[in-house]
C-alpha cells in the first residue's frame, strides 16, 4: 500500500500530470477566436460607454490566440527558449484576463436600462419601431458582454492551469 508520505503528496501535481497541454491550448485558441468575433458587435452598439470598448476583446482575443499557439509549440518542442516564451505569454494572458474581467464587470454595472413601456397587444413588427429600440440595444450589449465575461472566466481558469504547467515545465530539468 501507500506510505503516509505518498498519500500527502500535493494534489495539484497529480492533476497536472494528467493535464493535456495541447488540448487546453486548442481550447484557449478557440476562446480567443470567440473573443475576436464578439468584438465586432460591440463596435456597432450605441450605448453610453465609449466606442473604444470593442478594442478590449480584440486585444484579449489576440493575446489568447498567441498564448495558445505558443503553448502548442512548447508542448511539441524541448527548447528552453520556447518554454520561456510559453510561460511569459501565459502569464500575460492571465493578467489580461484579470484586467478584462474587471473592465467587463465595470461596463455591465455602468450601463443603465432605459425605462420603456411596451404595449403587449401590439404586434411584434410594430413594437420594433416603438420607443424601446434603445432598450433592445442595451439588452444586446448586456448579452454580448455577459458572453464575453463567461468566456473570460473560462480562459482565466484555463490560462491559470497553463501558467502553472508551463512554469513547472520550465523549472524541471
Amino acid at each position: 500500500m501507500f506510505s503516509e508520505g505518498a498519500a500527502s503528496e500535493p494534489r495539484l501535481r497529480r492533476v497536472l500530470a494528467l493535464f493535456d497541454m495541447e488540448a487546453a491550448a486548442v481550447v484557449a485558441i478557440l476562446l480567443g477566436i470567440a473573443q475576436l468575433l464578439l468584438s465586432s458587435p460591440l463596435y456597432y452598439l450605441d450605448v453610453s460607454l465609449p466606442k473604444s470598448l470593442f478594442i478590449l476583446p480584440l486585444f484579449i482575443g489576440t493575446l489568447f490566440v498567441i498564448g495558445g499557439s505558443l503553448t502548442i509549440a512548447s508542448a511539441r518542442s524541448s527548447s528552453k527558449s520556447v518554454h520561456q516564451s510559453c510561460a511569459y505569454s501565459n502569464v500575460a494572458c492571465l493578467l489580461g484576463a484579470v484586467l478584462a474581467l474587471c473592465l467587463y464587470c465595470f461596463s455591465l454595472s455602468s450601463v443603465k436600462q432605459p425605462d420603456c413601456v411596451e404595449d403587449t397587444e401590439v404586434s411584434f413588427y410594430h413594437s420594433l419601431s416603438v420607443d424601446c429600440l434603445e432598450g433592445r440595444h442595451v439588452g444586446l450589449f448586456w448579452n454580448v458582454v455577459t458572453l464575453l465575461l463567461c468566456y473570460n472566466v473560462g480562459a482565466l481558469l484555463l490560462h491559470g492551469l497553463l501558467t502553472v504547467t508551463s512554469i513547472r515545465a520550465l523549472r524541471s530539468p
